[in-house]
């Protein structure tokens, strides 16, 4: 064991994470690099420059459906959104 380091025992069952992410944090932490990054996954179908339509929309149509705005957002800007990732556009 290294200097300075810290033996871990069983982090497991008394925090409910892996040892492999116990050993990346603390490998993270030795090389002082714990800043937040972004997660990774696809982008957002519907972008930030979208947001202002997006949201005139919902002033307009107020008491629509989620189902309802998903068909005037696919009519008017000809993408197709999941109706399940719909919601996560909203904000």
């Amino acid at each position: 064991m290294r200097a300075g380091r810290v033996r871990l025992l069983t982090p497991s069952p008394r925090f409910d994470v892996s040892r492999s992410t116990v050993q990346l944090f603390v490998q993270l932490a030795e090389a002082d690099d714990l800043t937040a990054k972004p997660s990774p996954g696809r982008p957002r179908q519907i972008g930030p420059d979208d947001e202002p339509a997006l949201r005139a929309q919902l002033v307009t149509h107020a008491d629509g459906t989620l189902a309802q705005h998903y068909q005037l957002w696919a009519d008017a800007h000809e993408v197709t959104v999941a109706l399940r990732d719909f919601p996560v556009a909203l904000g």
